[in-house]
Order: structure tokens, then C-alpha cells, then sequence
């Protein structure tokens, strides 16, 4: 009996051992390759995008900057940064297959996402909204009724389409896209009579055009979408050293400068403002820094 109180406790101390072992080893590769792999947007402006010039800029391009600059290398010398480009439908493809250590652009933390990788703390609240042309003016989904939609692929907004055509038998015809560059060519285009994805997707995508007065974005959230960066889900170390730069950004009030930089000036080369103040949930969030969810999602 003693014997296999024994075995048992040194199966479960490897156990421990190896575990924490594998969480520390990308901390440990990072370092000794002097290279993190970053996975960004071609075109997810304001969050992560690359210019004319081919620089990859962003909001969420600069928070992984600034985190990659928080870790030293076993050589304390600065880490280099590789730059992965990746789209909507192959981001999280290219964290399981060992491309990108982390992935830097407008990724919502869900709860199916979760089952498959680890998010940072929330670093931008979204929310689904409606954008269609100004005569229609829909502000919910009851107005969709029969009507023609652009939404992403495997987005939340695809999801509440999905449910309203399934429980309300709203009849809506889905056009599903790759990338939102797509849905907002068919929107422009005519070809379908609304747009749903987050409102800051919506916001960018309509002040780019000489002529935002002709499309409406619709008034309330009909979903809340925190965003966070995202990582593999053994890499639980990474994820430590990522919110506690974060949070430090927070309480230092760089965030809050970091956000009105892409927020609520000129995106560097788009030639735009969003003049997107910061809502009251991310406030809140930058008040008091914290890995949990809002209390709405």
C-alpha cells in the first residue's frame, strides 16, 4: 500500500515537473532564438495592418511591441521581432502550428475560442453593429427580415444571423466572406442591404470612403466583443509576462496616450480619424486593469 502512495506521489510530481516545464519552454525558446514570431493582419486597421510602405502598424501591433520589449533574452539583448502575416481564417492556424508565438490583431475572446487558446487581458471592447446604406437605417435584427447580409466567417455576427434565422425564422440570406474587405465591396456594391460585424470594423471601414454620410451605422451593441492578444494554449508563462506589461501600461496611463494615437488622430497612412472616443467598459477596464471578462459578456 505504502509503495503505491509512493509510486503515485512521484507520478504526479513528474506530472508537475513536465507541465510546468512545457509552460516555460516558449519563454525559454524566445530567448534563445532572439526572435518572436508575431501574427498580424494585412488590413485590420486600426488594430493591425500593413502601410503602402509595407510597415505593420496598429493598436494591437503596438501593445505587442511594447510586450516584446518587456522580455529580455538570455543575452539581454533586445528581442527581434519576425513578422507573420496571417487573415481571418488562418490566425489561429498559425499559433497550433508553431508560425507565430503570438497572434496581434482583433481577435473576440469567446468562450469556443478559449477551449483552443489562451487570451491576454481585454485590451479593446467591440460590439456588434448593423452598418447598411442611409435609406435603410436598420438598427436590429428584426429589420433583416428577408433582406441580404455580409458577415465574416466564423465571427460572432455569422453566429447571431445563424440564431435569428434558426429561432425567429428571420429568412435572411447570409452572404458568408473571408475578410471584411469583401463584405464592405458588396455593401458599397449593392449587393447585399446590411453589413454586421464590430462597430470599430464598421467605423474604419466607413470613414475611409469620401462619402460616410451615405451609410448608417446602427445606435446599440447587439453583442459585447472583447478583444485580447492571443496565444497557444501551453504557453500559460507567456501569457503572465503579456498581461503584466498590459497592466502596466494601464496604471502608467501609456495605454490611454496609445489609444487616442490610433483612436482619435490620423491613422498613420489611411489619411483618416475614427474620432472613436474610448467606451465606458474599456474605461473601466484601464481604471482597474484585470484578466476577467466585462460582466455583460
Amino acid at each position: 500500500m505504502l509503495k503505491n502512495i509512493a509510486k503515485l506521489s512521484f507520478f504526479c510530481s513528474a506530472a508537475v515537473f513536465f507541465s510546468a516545464a512545457a509552460h516555460s519552454e516558449i519563454l525559454n525558446n524566445i530567448r534563445e532564438r532572439g526572435v518572436v514570431r508575431l501574427a498580424h493582419r494585412e488590413n485590420s486597421a486600426p488594430f493591425s495592418y500593413v502601410d503602402n510602405s509595407g510597415n505593420v502598424l496598429g493598436f494591437t501591433v503596438e501593445l505587442c511591441k511594447r510586450i516584446i520589449s518587456s522580455l529580455e533574452t538570455s543575452k539581454k539583448e533586445p528581442l527581434r521581432i519576425q513578422w507573420v502575416k496571417v487573415s481571418l481564417s488562418d490566425r489561429g492556424e498559425a499559433l497550433k502550428n508553431g508560425r507565430a508565438d503570438m497572434e496581434c490583431g482583433s481577435t473576440t475572446n469567446n468562450a469556443e475560442r478559449r477551449r483552443e487558446y489562451l487570451f491576454s487581458a481585454p485590451i479593446y471592447i467591440a460590439g456588434i453593429k448593423i452598418l447598411s446604406q442611409k435609406g435603410d437605417s436598420t438598427d436590429d435584427l428584426n429589420q433583416l427580415f428577408r433582406k441580404r447580409v455580409a458577415v465574416a466567417k466564423g465571427t460572432t455576427a455569422f453566429k447571431l444571423v445563424d440564431m435569428s434565422n434558426r429561432e425567429r425564422l428571420s429568412h435572411i440570406a447570409v452572404n458568408e466572406t473571408l475578410e471584411h474587405e469583401e463584405a464592405w465591396s458588396l455593401l458599397r456594391g449593392g449587393k447585399v442591404d446590411a453589413w454586421l460585424a464590430d462597430d470599430v470594423i464598421l467605423a474604419t471601414h466607413r470613414a475611409s470612403v469620401s462619402n460616410p454620410q451615405d451609410f448608417y451605422v446602427s445606435k446599440k451593441f447587439l453583442s459585447v466583443e472583447p478583444y485580447g492578444i492571443v496565444l497557444r494554449l501551453e504557453d500559460s508563462d507567456l501569457l503572465k509576462s503579456v498581461n503584466k506589461e498590459i497592466f502596466r501600461l494601464m496604471r502608467s496611463g501609456e495605454f490611454r496616450a496609445i489609444y487616442d494615437t490610433w483612436f482619435q488622430k490620423p491613422i498613420p497612412g489611411k489619411n483618416f480619424n475614427l474620432k472613436l472616443p474610448m467606451n465606458e467598459i474599456l474605461k473601466a477596464q484601464v481604471s482597474s486593469p484585470s484578466e476577467s471578462l466585462p460582466p455583460t459578456y
